[in-house]
C-alpha cells in the first residue's frame, strides 16, 4: 500500500501477485540508471485510490487473474508499451492517460470514465474500448483502423483539432435528442492532418441508438453530376458537369446506425474556408446553393434538402430534416449550381535546386475549367513577383505533372507560390515552398551591349567548370553562330571575342559542357 504525499519510485521491475494499492501520492516505474524503463507485470489486483500510478516501460495486467481496479480519483499514466489492462474496473472520476513519446496500442475493450490522448505520435486500437465520462485530446491522434471506439450516453469529447482527432470509426450511444459532434479527421494527399467534425442531432422518437461516423479524405466513389438535380460535388475539388462518372478525389463521411430507432439531423460549421472546401467560386458572396448529398452505394449522388448560413469564410450547413435512411449511406457537401466549384485539386507542389536552376513540379489530380496557373517568386513572403505562368489543363480527371524551371533565381533562400485562374478570372492560392539555391556565379557582365564589334565578358566562378566546355551564340531560332571552346577555372575569367563579321541583330549566349548552370545573356548586335 502507498499512501505518501510525495512519489515513491521504483527502479526496475515491479511484479504484483496479489494486490498493489495506491492510495494517495504517486508510484513511479521509472527504470533503472542505465536509462531502462521499469516494467510492471500485474498477475494480482492494481487498486487506485486518488494516487497516481505511472509506468514508464511495459504495462501488462494479463497473467493470471490481473486486474486494474478504480476506487477514487486516480490516475493511471502509462507511457510505454500496453499489453493488457486485465480485469478493468473504472468509477466515475478515475483517469487513464496513453502519454508515450512513440506509438502506443490501446488494448482490449475496457470501459473508461476518463481517457486522455498525450501522445507525439498516435494510439492504436487493437479493440473496441468505451468511454463514458470524457476523451481529452492533449496530443496525438486515435487511429482505430477496422476497430471503433464508442463514447458512452453521457460521454463528452474536448480539445479536438488538427492533428488531434479520431482517425476511423467513432461510436456514440444517442440515449436523448442532445446534438454530438463526432470527433473524426483524416490526413490528406498533403500529409496533412485535418479535423473534420459532423454533428449529429437525434429525433425524439426511437429508443437508444448507437451512430457510427468514420471521416475519409479521398475515395474511389464515383462523384457524378445528378440528372435531373444538378447537384455538383465540390468537396473533392473539382465539379463534373457532364454527367460522367469521376474517380478519385473528395471527401466524404462514412455514417451508420444500428437498430435502435432514431434518425438524425446533420450538421457542420465552419471558420475557415479551406475546412470543408467553401471557396469554390461565387460562394464567397452566396452560399445558398450549399448542400448535404448522400451517396445511394452504387453510382449517383442524391441532394439533401439543407440550409446553408453565414459566408464561405465562416458558416454552417444543417439539414432541413431528419435523416432516416443509414444503411449503406456516405454524405458529403455539394452544389445546386454547377459554377460553384475547386478549379483544381492539387496532389503536390515542390521545388529543388540543381546546377544553379530551381525546378519546380506541381501535381493535379483534376481540374475544371482550369485557364493557368502562375507563379511567383519571393524573398520575404511578402513581396511576390511573378516568374513564370503555365496553361492550365480546362476540365479533365487525369492526374497531370507541370514543371517549370527558374534560370535566374536568387542566390540563397526563395519563396514559390502557385496561383491557378479559371476561366471566368476567379484566382485561388496555395500555400508556398522554399528552395534554397545558392549561386556559385559570384559576377558575370558583358559589355557592350549592344556592340557593333567587339564583346567582353567577366565571369567570376566559385568552381572550375571542367574539360569540354563551350560558348555558343544562337540567332533567335536557335541557329549556332558562332560556337568556341573556353576555360572557365576557379576565380575571374575574361574573354574578348570580335563579332564584326555577323549580321546586325539579337543573339543569345549559353554555354555547354558546364558542370554547373550558367544563366543565358541576350546581347544586340548594331
Amino acid at each position: 500500500t502507498i499512501n505518501s504525499a510525495g512519489t515513491e519510485t521504483a527502479q526496475t521491475a515491479l511484479d504484483v501477485d496479489g494486490e498493489l494499492e495506491v492510495t494517495t501520492g504517486t508510484l513511479a516505474m521509472a527504470g533503472n540508471n542505465a536509462n531502462v524503463a521499469g516494467i510492471t507485470d500485474i498477475d494480482g489486483t492494481l487498486t487506485l485510490g486518488t494516487g497516481t500510478f505511472t509506468a514508464d516501460g511495459e504495462f501488462d495486467a494479463s497473467g493470471g487473474t490481473g486486474a486494474v481496479t478504480f476506487t477514487g480519483a486516480g490516475t493511471l499514466l502509462l507511457k510505454g508499451t500496453v499489453t493488457s489492462l486485465g480485469n478493468f474496473t473504472s468509477n466515475s472520476a478515475g483517469t487513464v492517460t496513453y502519454n508515450g513519446v512513440s506509438s502506443q496500442n490501446l488494448p482490449g475493450t475496457p470501459t473508461y470514465n476518463n481517457l486522455t490522448i498525450n501522445n507525439i505520435s498516435n494510439v492504436i486500437l487493437t479493440g473496441s474500448p468505451q468511454v463514458d465520462g470524457t476523451l481529452d485530446f492533449t496530443n496525438g491522434i486515435i487511429t482505430t483502423n477496422t476497430e471503433s471506439l464508442t463514447i458512452g450516453s453521457s460521454g463528452l469529447v474536448a480539445n479536438v483539432a488538427d492533428e488531434k482527432y479520431i482517425d476511423g470509426f467513432c461510436t456514440k450511444i444517442c440515449a436523448n435528442t442532445n446534438p454530438f459532434t463526432f470527433p473524426v479527421g483524416d490526413e490528406d494527399v498533403l500529409a496533412n492532418k485535418n479535423y473534420r467534425p459532423i454533428t449529429l442531432t437525434p429525433s425524439g422518437s426511437g429508443g437508444t441508438t448507437a451512430f457510427t461516423a468514420n471521416y475519409k479524405s479521398s475515395t474511389a466513389v464515383n462523384h457524378l453530376n445528378v440528372p435531373g438535380a444538378d447537384l455538383n460535388h465540390i468537396s473533392g475539388g473539382y465539379v463534373d458537369v457532364g454527367g460522367n462518372p469521376n474517380t478519385g478525389t473528395g471527401f466524404y463521411w462514412d455514417i451508420q446506425s444500428d437498430a435502435g430507432g432514431k434518425n438524425a439531423k446533420l450538421s457542420i460549421a465552419w471558420t475557415s474556408e479551406d475546412t470543408y472546401g467553401t471557396d469554390g467560386n461565387s460562394l464567397s458572396t452566396d452560399i445558398s446553393p450549399l448542400t448535404f448529398a448522400s451517396y445511394d452505394g452504387s453510382t449517383n449522388w442524391s441532394a439533401i434538402a439543407s440550409t446553408p448560413t453565414g459566408l464561405f469564410s465562416a458558416g454552417s450547413l444543417n439539414t432541413d430534416n431528419d435523416v432516416t435512411d443509414f444503411s449503406g449511406k456516405f454524405f458529403t457537401l455539394g452544389s445546386s449550381d454547377a459554377t460553384l466549384y475547386l478549379p483544381i485539386d492539387l496532389v503536390s507542389f515542390t521545388g529543388e535546386c540543381i546546377n544553379n536552376q530551381t525546378n519546380i513540379e506541381f501535381v493535379v489530380a483534376s481540374q475544371v475549367n482550369n485557364e493557368y496557373f502562375t507563379i511567383k517568386r519571393s524573398e520575404d513572403l511578402t513581396e511576390w513577383q511573378e516568374v513564370g505562368n503555365i496553361n492550365g489543363g480546362g476540365t479533365t480527371n487525369e492526374e497531370i505533372t507541370y514543371n517549370w524551371t527558374d534560370d535566374n533565381p536568387n542566390s540563397g533562400v526563395s519563396y514559390y507560390k502557385l496561383f491557378q485562374t479559371d476561366i471566368d478570372g476567379a484566382s485561388k492560392s496555395f500555400e508556398p515552398i522554399a528552395v534554397n539555391c545558392e549561386n556559385t556565379m559570384l559576377g558575370y557582365n558583358v559589355y557592350p551591349n549592344p556592340t557593333n564589334k567587339m564583346l567582353s565578358l567577366d565571369l567570376y566562378l566559385e568552381n572550375y567548370q571542367g574539360d569540354n566546355v563551350y560558348i555558343v551564340l544562337k540567332d533567335l531560332k536557335g541557329l549556332v553562330v558562332r560556337k568556341y571552346p573556353l576555360d572557365l577555372n576557379r576565380g575571374f575569367n575574361h574573354f574578348d571575342y570580335d563579332l564584326s563579321d555577323i549580321p546586325n541583330g539579337v543573339y543569345l549566349i549559353n554555354y555547354e559542357g558546364t558542370t554547373e548552370y550558367i544563366p543565358q545573356k541576350r546581347i544586340v548586335k548594331l
